[in-house]
C-alpha cells in the first residue's frame, strides 16, 4: 500500500508530534539524493550531517509555504527548495571557510628558514595586507571601466559629487537640474551596482 504523505501534512498542521518525524523519514531518500547530486564527492559524512540538519529546516519552510491547491506537488516543491538551499549553503561554505583548506601555520614557526622572523611578528605588519589593497584597487578600476559602458560622463560626475559629500540639492543647483533627476540618476547607478558581477 502506498503511503499518503498528505495525511501526515494534515496531521502536522493538527499539531501531531509524530507527523514531522514521519515526513522526514519518508522523504529521507529524496533528501539524500538531492544532497549527493548537488555536492561533490569530497564532502565528508560529518559535513553531510550539516546539510541533513538544513533539510529539516527546508521541510518546515516548505510545509508552511507550499500551495497544494496548485499544480505543484509537495515532493516536487520540496526537492526544488532543498536543491536551491543546498546550492546556497555550499557556496556560503566555500566562500566563508577558505581558511580550512589551507595548511595551519603555528605562530611559533619561522616565516622562512633563512629569516629570523616569526609568523606572529609579521601578522600586524602592513605589508601582509598588500594583497587586499591590490584586489580592492583592481575591483575599483573594473567597476569604473564598466560604469563608462553603461553611464554617461555627466551621470558619473553626479555620482562623484555625491561621493565627495555634496547633498542632492547642492548637486542639482550646481548642474541646473531638479533634485528629483539627481535622485533618479543615483538610484539608477545604485541598482546597476547591486546587480553587476565583477
Amino acid at each position: 500500500m502506498k503511503t499518503n504523505y498528505y495525511e501526515w501534512i494534515y496531521l502536522f498542521f493538527q499539531k501531531d508530534p509524530e507527523a514531522l518525524p514521519n515526513l522526514m523519514a519518508y522523504f529521507r531518500p529524496l533528501t539524500m539524493t538531492v544532497i549527493r547530486n548537488r555536492l561533490n564527492v569530497y564532502y565528508q559524512e560529518s559535513e553531510l550531517a550539516d546539510f541533513l540538519d538544513l533539510s529539516g529546516q527546508v521541510m518546515v519552510d516548505c510545509l508552511y509555504r507550499c500551495r497544494t491547491d496548485r499544480i505543484t506537488r509537495f515532493d516536487t516543491y520540496y526537492s526544488h527548495c532543498l536543491n536551491n538551499r543546498v546550492i546556497d549553503a555550499s557556496k556560503h561554505n566555500v566562500s566563508h571557510s577558505l581558511e580550512a583548506h589551507y595548511p595551519t601555520v603555528h605562530l611559533d614557526a619561522f616565516v622562512r628558514e633563512d629569516i629570523a622572523h616569526y609568523v606572529s611578528e609579521t601578522i600586524p605588519n602592513r605589508r601582509m595586507n598588500v594583497h587586499d589593497d591590490v584586489m580592492v584597487g583592481i575591483r575599483k578600476l573594473e567597476i569604473e571601466k564598466s560604469m563608462k559602458l553603461y553611464f554617461t560622463d555627466y551621470e558619473i560626475s553626479i555620482l562623484k559629487l555625491k561621493q565627495i559629500g555634496y547633498t542632492n540639492a547642492e548637486i542639482a543647483e550646481a548642474r541646473n537640474i531638479s533634485v528629483r533627476k539627481v535622485r533618479y540618476i543615483l538610484l539608477k547607478i545604485k541598482k546597476w551596482f547591486l546587480h553587476i558581477d565583477i
